[in-house]
């Protein structure tokens, strides 16, 4: 947890081999990341948190970029469906990704919904100073699992893509985020 009682976490995808009836019959005890001494470690957790992307995994794939009003009322009807947790886009350069391209306004846009929070991609310092400028609740990083991935995704490896998000994950204790 971060020192304001928000989460920051370290966003990471399900094994192939594992669905979700798999997670329902695994104990209570999970392991996610948090800093301790200045390393990312794996520690245990009473409690699973499952966060939908799809407002920005799913929309920044598409071919045309999805306007922010559609983002938005799309995102809304998600809340009020119950969801508790969504990433609702990222703060990427527009240039290389043009479908995020307005999502300070979009974050901005959004309802505050009792039990409700969202959350943002954030590759670096760049975007965390863009997060922290919104209304965001949690800012995500992402870290991949093998070197190819990391490679081929953001252009770097694992130990570089933590050293660039360290920063980041600061910036959002510092800033309350």
């Amino acid at each position: 947890r971060a020192d304001c009682g928000k989460y920051v976490y370290i966003q990471h995808s399900l094994p192939s081999n594992m669905s979700f009836p798999d997670i329902q019959c695994r104990p209570a005890r999970w392991l996610r990341w948090k800093w301790w001494r200045n390393r990312a470690c794996w520690v245990m957790t009473d409690f699973v948190s499952i966060v939908e992307v799809g407002p920005r995994d799913g929309l920044q794939n598409e071919a045309v970029a999805v306007p922010v009003e559609v983002r938005a009322a799309l995102i809304t009807q998600l809340a009020n469906a119950g969801l508790g947790r969504i990433e609702v886009g990222s703060f990427v350069s527009p240039r290389r990704v043009p479908q995020m391209a307005g999502t300070g306004d979009l974050v901005r846009s959004l309802p505050e919904i009792s039990g409700v929070g969202y959350s943002v991609l954030v590759p670096n310092e760049q975007g965390a100073r863009e997060a922290v400028e919104t209304k965001i609740h949690e800012v995500a990083v992402f870290a991949s699992a093998s070197e190819t991935f990391s490679q081929r995704n953001i252009n770097c490896s694992i130990s570089e893509s933590i050293e660039r998000f360290r920063p980041v994950v600061e910036a959002a204790q510092r800033d309350g985020v």
